[in-house]
């Protein structure tokens, strides 16, 4: 199986990477991980936000290989119970 993890970002924090380094570590062995940074789309001071989201959104669909399971996190979801 094959893991990806598709983030609108770049030069995040150390804390940030530090954080994807141990997550990657906890992963089974033999489990394909890997992390696709979407650069932020390029905003200015009056900049359209929604426009700008669904730019970004585009990118993050336009990086998922084909056929792929898409779970997309939101901070505004709902947690999900382990059962």
């Amino acid at each position: 199986m094959q893991l990806l993890v598709a983030a609108v970002g770049q030069r995040m924090p150390n804390w940030v990477t530090e954080a994807w380094t141990e997550y990657a570590r906890r992963m089974p062995p033999g489990l394909g991980l890997s992390l696709r940074e979407i650069s932020l789309a390029k905003r200015s001071k009056n900049a359209d936000t929604k426009r700008m989201t669904a730019i970004e959104s585009r990118a993050l669909i336009d990086a998922m290989p084909t056929r792929a399971r898409v779970i997309a996190l939101d901070v505004r979801g709902q947690a999900w119970s382990t059962e």
